[in-house]
């Protein structure tokens, strides 16, 4: 393992090792939980001195009745926010109901033509929580969800931009 956080805090529930990179983010009860203002992203991400190149990132998440969406990062550039996203969007989202999406980001805002890698249908993904997981092997992409794969494909310069190498994580 090259990183693991259960969210349990002794110091008051700081957020680090994390840093919110937007949006407003705590972490009580064991639960890190994000938060941002309607058409804002919010997100908390972590940038290893050393990137990480070839790993797998793994997260439950949970998704409050009424939100856009929510999914975690991976080859987060910390500087840019440019990262692979993987995000599931519940019953009734303007992004798209019950999807599961592989973003390649440019930005922490920036997706470019707003065309996901891939996307695939989902049963009812209610407000309970779920496992997400990105797989990293080189340039091919690996998106879990509930420990089934979903997703599998290869950045063979996907929006006409190299593959992003290496990075941290986000949420």
């Amino acid at each position: 393992a090259l990183f693991s956080d259960d969210f349990t805090r002794t110091s008051g529930g700081t957020l680090s090792p994390w840093v919110a990179s937007m949006g407003t983010w705590t972490v009580t009860g064991g639960v890190m939980m994000g938060t941002g203002s309607a058409n804002q992203y919010s997100y908390a991400s972590i940038s290893p001195t050393t990137q990480w190149t070839d790993y797998t990132l793994q997260g439950r998440i949970q998704i409050p009745a009424g939100s856009f969406g929510g999914g975690i990062g991976g080859r987060v550039d910390a500087a840019t926010g440019a990262h692979y996203g993987a995000w599931v969007y519940p019953a009734g989202s303007p992004g798209g109901s019950n999807q599961l999406k592989l973003w390649k980001f440019r930005s922490w805002t920036d997706i470019g033509a707003g065309v996901p890698m891939q996307q695939v249908s989902l049963p009812d993904v209610g407000t309970g929580w779920h496992t997400l997981q990105l797989t990293f092997l080189g340039n091919r992409i690996l998106v879990y969800y509930d420990g089934n794969l979903m997703i599998d494909l290869t950045d063979n310069n996907y929006d006409s931009r190299a593959p992003h190498a290496s990075g941290g994580i986000s949420a």
